[in-house]
């Protein structure tokens, strides 16, 4: 595959710019209340998954950073986490990219597997976390999942949308590590939140991953056939683009 556009500073800057001025309109639609912080989980963490499969880790962290400062100048409330805060969805974005890179994918998903691993230590070292040590179930679930992601992203169809599904989920579980440890270190959230919290989780970010997975699999197909996706990060497997040649021969 030729060098992708996406690397040439110009049409980098653009598509940042884009994406950024997305991510802050969607973080401003709540999905579901956060019990303890007295605010929403906002439809931003099914975009930041989407956002970096499509434009990738670096990209993607960096756009999530600059759509957070977007948002905090027109959204009427302050950032949770003060100066942390635009970190939460670029953490998640930097996952999805990382997982879905097809160039030295088995170094990227040790990276992004490494980065779970150690906020699932960091909060298992904390005395609250130690207390609910239960939520690292969650995170582990989410390293599970890392192998299958790599070996579904080489499928197509059904597949392919699994590995949009569990890859949106072992980003957001990131997020949601990230998120659990600040509410701890900066809020002084105590156990009793988190266990009250316990169950959400699994609700929560299985209904994120699958909104995440069943939009960026479209997306996907339409840039594709739009022959947009060879500007992007993202390719679409062998499988999937020999199945999109036949159908467009025989259409």
């Amino acid at each position: 595959m030729n060098k992708r556009i996406l690397n040439s500073h110009p049409f980098l800057i653009v598509v940042i710019s884009i994406f950024a001025a997305l991510d802050a309109v969607v973080r401003l639609v709540p999905a579901t209340y956060a019990i303890g912080l007295y605010k929403f989980f906002s439809l931003g963490w099914v975009f930041s998954p989407i956002m970096g499969v499509l434009i990738g880790p670096f990209a993607g962290f960096s756009t999530a950073v600059l759509g957070s400062l977007i948002r905090a100048s027109i959204a009427p409330y302050k950032w949770t986490f003060g100066p942390f805060s635009p970190f939460l969805p670029a953490i998640s974005a930097l996952q999805a990219g990382l997982l879905t890179r097809r160039k030295h994918n088995l170094v990227f998903a040790l990276i992004a597997s490494a980065i779970l691993f150690f906020l699932m230590l960091t909060w298992l070292y904390l005395p609250t976390g130690r207390i609910v040590w239960p939520v690292a179930l969650y995170y582990l679930t989410g390293l599970a999942f890392v192998p299958f992601v790599r070996i579904f992203l080489n499928l197509s169809g059904k597949w392919l949308i699994l590995a949009l599904i569990l890859t949106a989920y072992v980003s957001n579980i990131t997020q949601h590590a990230l998120g659990n440890i600040l509410s701890v270190a900066l809020l002084n959230l105590p156990a009793e939140v988190f266990w009250a919290a316990l169950p959400l989780p699994l609700i929560e970010q299985t209904a994120f991953a699958l909104g995440s997975g069943i939009l960026a699999y479209p997306v996907l197909i339409a840039l594709r056939k739009a022959n947009l996706l060879q500007y992007l990060h993202f390719d679409l497997p062998e499988k999937q683009t020999e199945t999109f040649k036949v159908t467009k021969t025989v259409e």
